[in-house]
């Protein structure tokens, strides 16, 4: 006989998997979320933009299941997914602007950010300030 706390923790575990799955997945196909996630990664050469781009489309197949069905989130709540989508977004154009300092063509791009005055955000903006310095 197994570990009660053994499978108490597989109990948990199907819990948070099913919670999850309701969250991130099309009812017809639990795979959705990663679906979407492959197209995505496929628009990219570089590996290091893939790993910036995975997170997003997960996040937008997140999106979509509760755009499209209605449904409240299990979790966390759909701005906290906008919220995490543009996070995402600017780590993503730091990463690169600081991999591409010598390409000219980012040189415009760098006014372009647009940020959310939260402590995350903010967080990340100290953290980027200190890679500069």
């Amino acid at each position: 006989m197994g570990s009660k706390e053994f499978i108490d923790t597989l109990k948990l575990m199907e819990e948070i998997h099913n919670k999850k799955a309701q969250d991130y997945a099309d009812p017809n196909n639990p795979f959705s979320n990663f679906d979407v996630a492959e197209y995505g990664l496929h628009l990219f050469t570089s590996d290091r933009d893939k790993c910036f781009a995975w997170p997003i489309f997960t996040k937008l197949a997140r999106l979509a299941t509760f755009l499209n069905s209605g449904n409240a989130p299990n979790n966390e709540s759909i701005e906290d997914s906008f919220v995490d989508i543009a996070n995402y977004i600017i780590l993503w154009k730091c990463d690169f602007m600081g991999r591409n300092k010598e390409n000219p063509l980012t040189h415009e791009l760098s006014d372009l950010i647009v940020l959310m005055p939260d402590k995350q955000t903010n967080e990340i903006i100290q953290y980027y300030e200190k890679l500069e310095n």
